[in-house]
């Protein structure tokens, strides 16, 4: 049962927010279409958290249609319907780009969005929404890939020395915006450098064609670094992520990989927030010992779950994001020489400068 000050919209959101949905959601998310809703604040909140596909294919799933209003409901049918579309032309996009990379002796691994459609959404590739597609190369391939992308079509849109932005259009109207990284994401302060990363890479067959993802603990890892970098425009979206990772891969994640690795690199408060948000918004099943293994100490803990739970997720604002982005540094020395790094160095990243 949902907590008693939890509005029925964002339990609703909450509910449908998931790839497989048991009996007991399903009746639930039943009980809380016969209440009073406000249609209007559900569109709104789920166009914001990027979980509008979520939506519409649970009422589908379990034949609730009828209880969408028929604007909300044309909305979000083609609001889904259009991401399948543009997921498909990004994949075929993808696939020829890998294709050619392979023939020149170049790795590339698909990053989030991208890389969960074929571990995570496989069922229903319409349900993740992607604004763009990140790819991974080696250092020393970063050069020859950049070419690579000139010599598919792409045109460049921004650059610095972690990532390098490109677009192209890849129908009429729908652009792709690709992202080329040498790192998982800069440092803030210090590099975060998983060691095995490529030599624990799985190989999977796409459309009879081999292509690269992540490890699983890489890719937890990876997400989690990722949120760290969005605390203050943090979506359901990347909850999501993380939630249905565990679920499909707890019983044989490493955890000691994972803690010894987010140690190094300096992102175990990252870790933690991202468990305790799987757990705290969609009631994701965290085992006590992995939980307890990144667990701060008390105070900060207390303060993390007071600046972000399940009843002001969704109305999260720039400030408080702010302050959880502070709270997730491991150690207060880490916070001054970011403030540091920020002030005497300051950086742009690609996509803040496209909106400039």
């Amino acid at each position: 049962m949902r907590d008693c000050c939890l509005s029925s919209e964002y339990n609703l959101l909450f509910l449908c927010t998931r790839v497989h949905i048991d009996t007991v959601t399903a009746k639930e998310i039943a009980w809380v279409t016969e209440e009073s809703l406000s249609w209007d604040t559900i569109l709104t909140l789920a166009k914001k958290q990027e979980i509008v596909p979520f939506l519409y294919s649970a009422f589908q799933k379990l034949e609730l249609l009828e209880h969408m209003p028929a604007s909300i409901l044309s909305i979000a049918r083609n609001y889904y319907y259009a991401n399948l579309n543009r997921n498909i032309l990004f994949e075929k996009d993808i696939l020829g780009i890998t294709a050619r990379a392979r023939l020149q002796g170049i790795e590339i691994i698909p990053l989030k969005g991208f890389s969960l459609l074929y571990s995570l959404y496989q069922e229903n590739p319409a349900l993740r929404i992607m604004t763009d597609v990140d790819i991974l190369v080696k250092e020393e391939d970063f050069q020859d890939t950049k070419r690579l992308l000139a010599q598919s079509g792409y045109r460049t849109i921004a650059e610095d020395g972690y990532e390098y932005l490109v677009a192209k259009d890849v129908a009429s109207g729908t652009p792709l915006y690709l992202e080329l990284h040498n790192a998982l994401v800069p440092a803030r302060p210090h590099p975060v450098i998983f060691p095995l990363l490529w030599k624990r890479k799985r190989t999977q067959m796409v459309h009879g064609q081999k292509m690269y993802f992540l490890s699983d603990e890489d890719m937890l890892l990876s997400l989690a670094v990722h949120i760290r970098r969005h605390t203050r425009r943090l979506t359901l979206k990347f909850i999501v992520d993380i939630a249905e990772l565990l679920k499909k891969s707890d019983d044989t994640l490493d955890w000691d990989y994972i803690l010894a690795n987010a140690q190094h690199s300096h992102c175990v408060m990252s870790v933690y927030f991202s468990l305790y948000l799987a757990q705290e918004i969609l009631n994701t099943s965290i085992p006590p010992a992995a939980l307890h293994a990144f667990r701060p100490w008390r105070i900060k803990e207390k303060l993390l779950r007071l600046a972000l739970n399940k009843n002001n997720f969704l109305s999260l604002g720039e400030k408080r994001g702010t302050i959880i982005r502070i709270l997730l540094f491991d150690r207060i020395s880490e916070l001054f020489l970011y403030l540091r790094h920020a002030v005497f160095f300051p950086t742009t990243s690609p996509k803040e400068q496209q909106k400039q």
